[in-house]
């Protein structure tokens, strides 16, 4: 499937260190949004598991996912290396044990529009 060529404006970054299954339910909260704008970087921190394997086959069915792969360096430099290849207008960090609404990229972006209007 090929990778979406429209320009993102929210970039989510996730850091991942042995969570893929549960990383995997929020892709799919994620992906199930009706805001469309938005890329998603999976930061692969070095897990020990499975979840790089789950990651990469994951986003191969998913253009919108993105999976980066580093030795373990902890939770920042996952974050920061998820923004060096963002290009969303805006990041946001999720954590890849989190769960979020259906909605909530809709109602971040809705939300930062109406403040800066």
């Amino acid at each position: 499937m090929p990778k979406s060529k429209e320009t993102p404006i929210i970039s989510v970054i996730i850091p991942v260190f042995n969570t893929g299954k549960a990383c995997l339910e929020l892709l799919d909260a994620l992906l199930s949004s009706s805001f469309k704008q938005f890329e998603i970087i999976c930061v692969d921190d070095g897990s020990k598991d499975d979840s790089l394997s789950l990651l990469n086959s994951y986003s191969k069915k998913h253009p919108k996912v993105k999976v980066l792969h580093q030795e373990n360096a902890g939770p920042s430099a996952a974050r920061n290396t998820g923004i060096k290849h963002a290009s969303g207008q805006y990041a946001i960090f999720v954590d890849s044990d989190d769960m979020v609404k259906t909605d909530f990229l809709k109602e971040l972006h809705a939300a930062y529009s109406k403040d800066t209007v």
